[in-house]
């Protein structure tokens, strides 16, 4: 061959191959033969995807992207590869008219990729009602250390299938599928917009099996007609049951409403009419271990957060919920136990410092605190509970006791301010005050029933005014720990005693 012709395709290939971490850029007006470069940039995200080296970023210029990307490439330790809309723009990935391939159909997938950013971009528009495809917006299979995926939004993700109770016809926003032995590690999803989502049987966001050490903050996610947010286990999404599990991970500072499963085929309701089950959870760690939740707020959902395990043998243990919000959600603020005698259990969990208010909107008749099968050693401290007037239900424990909990230091009230308005069931049995209640259950010795004082319950903010009952009445021996903050992120210990709710007053 020519040496002439030997340099000019040597040439041809450094020209559109990148060769060095550096800025890439992609452009509907650009052709992926390009350098990618600001002033010649590629045609695709796909490109990029497929290219570029670890330590690049590579900057998305404005406009709408029809294409489904498959990220090939990995970031390290120190050199991420950061996928993002170009600084002051905004860049869009729509999946309109697309043709969606079986089995899962995201709009950006990776697998077992690591230290992969995305950031600041715009999901939309999968939809079908083939119930052997399954549309999404970030889907992360296998295995993967330090994905993030920071302020992007992800909206119109929607499994259209029409029929009743098809728990084959699902969808996700975001998905996090630790199916490999080493699985995905230091898992970010921060301060994202997940809304208007049709997801069958599916969540807006699920972590589920081998997902370890992971960050779900600041996220607002809303309008969908099933979970919210799901930590998930046992579903042999890992074929190593002792890996099964998502864990040890934070779930914190999310906005979590509209969540209603009564509008989903799959729980036997209708789009636009409902009439299906009220069974969607804000937040749910389901079959998950060592999670901390803080700080979020959970409102207008079936049941706001849930602790369980939906397989028989499973449980959902060493779960802290503390100082959030849980309001006028339409069954239940908190769900903890197997719904039936046939599933798993909560076991070792710790509940404290949380605002539970006026929850069961749609009196079903389950509380502000709705107790299932197999709850054990468990720990209830430092909440207020307030029932609207409809149900006056505080605390519903149909099956009866389990062993090892303890319920204490907790203040209850009902809106029509009358303490022989309270309702607590035991075992089918209901208890009209809190001193019958705490005969019968043996609970809530030092608990009291008393106006909250909230300054503006009305704008929906529970801050604590001078004078309420909750200020300096928490459990004396408590010690904030783990850098816990109140739910405004403030101090969470003022004075001797910690408050009792999700607000200590005079925090700053």
């Amino acid at each position: 061959m020519n040496p002439c012709r030997i340099l000019t395709l040597l040439a041809a290939v450094l020209l559109v191959t990148p060769a060095i971490a550096a800025d890439y850029y992609v452009s509907l007006s650009g052709k992926d033969t390009n350098a990618g470069t600001l002033a010649a940039p590629w045609r695709t995200i796909q490109k990029a995807a497929s290219s570029v080296p670890a330590g690049s970023i590579v900057n998305i210029r404005s406009g709408t992207y029809n294409e489904m990307v498959q990220i090939t490439v990995s970031g390290k330790s120190g050199a991420r590869i950061v996928f993002q809309s170009a600084p002051g723009e905004q860049a869009k990935i729509d999946g309109t008219g697309l043709k969606l391939p079986l089995h899962e159909a995201p709009l950006i997938r990776l697998t077992d990729r690591d230290y992969v950013t995305i950031q600041n971009l715009e999901l939309c528009n999968v939809t079908t009602t083939d119930d052997k495809t399954m549309p999404m917006g970030i889907f992360i299979d296998s295995s993967g250390v330090g994905i993030e995926i920071r302020n992007c939004k992800i909206h119109d993700i929607l499994q259209n299938n029409t029929k009743k109770n098809n728990f084959n016809a699902n969808a996700h926003g975001i998905g996090a599928y630790g199916s490999s032995p080493t699985g995905i590690s230091a898992l970010v999803i921060d301060g994202c917009e997940v809304y208007n989502l049709h997801l069958g049987a599916s969540e807006s966001i699920a972590l589920n099996g081998n997902v370890t050490g992971f960050r779900v903050t600041n996220n607002s996610v809303h309008d969908a007609n099933n979970i919210g947010i799901d930590m998930i286990g046992y579903e042999r999404t890992n074929r190593n049951a002792a890996l099964d599990r998502a864990r040890d991970g934070v779930c914190s500072g999310n906005r979590v409403y509209n969540i209603d499963a009564s509008f989903n085929p799959a729980y036997g309701g209708d789009f636009v009419k409902g009439g299906g089950d009220s069974s969607a959870d804000g937040i749910y760690v389901d079959g998950g271990t060592r999670i901390l939740m803080e700080r979020n707020e959970v409102f207008n959902c079936n049941i706001g957060i849930e602790l369980a395990s939906e397989h028989s043998g499973g449980t959902a243990d060493f779960i802290t919920v503390r100082d959030n919000i849980m309001r006028q959600n339409h069954v239940t603020g908190l769900s903890l136990g197997g719904y039936a005698k046939d599933k798993g259990t909560t076991q070792n969990c710790t509940i404290t410092n949380n605002t539970i208010i006026q929850n069961d909107t749609r009196k079903t008749w389950s509380g502000q605190i709705q107790l299932q099968y197999y709850v054990s050693n468990c720990v209830f401290k430092n909440n207020i509970l307030q029932a609207a007037s409809a149900t006056k239900q505080m605390i519903v424990n149909q099956p009866g006791i389990g062993t090892g909990n303890v319920v204490d230091y907790n203040l209850y009230y009902c809106d029509t301010g009358s303490v022989n308005n309270l309702e607590c069931d035991l075992a089918n049995k209901s208890y009209s005050t809190l001193a019958a209640w705490q005969k019968a259950s043996g609970f809530d010795k030092n608990s009291v029933f008393a106006q909250p004082g909230f300054t503006s319950p009305a704008a929906g903010k529970y801050d604590l005014s001078l004078g309420s009952a909750a200020i300096d009445h928490g459990d004396p021996s408590f010690v904030p720990t783990g850098g816990e903050l109140d739910f405004r992120g403030l101090s969470r210990l003022v004075g001797k005693r910690v408050d009792i709710g999700a607000n200590e007053y005079g925090a700053k």
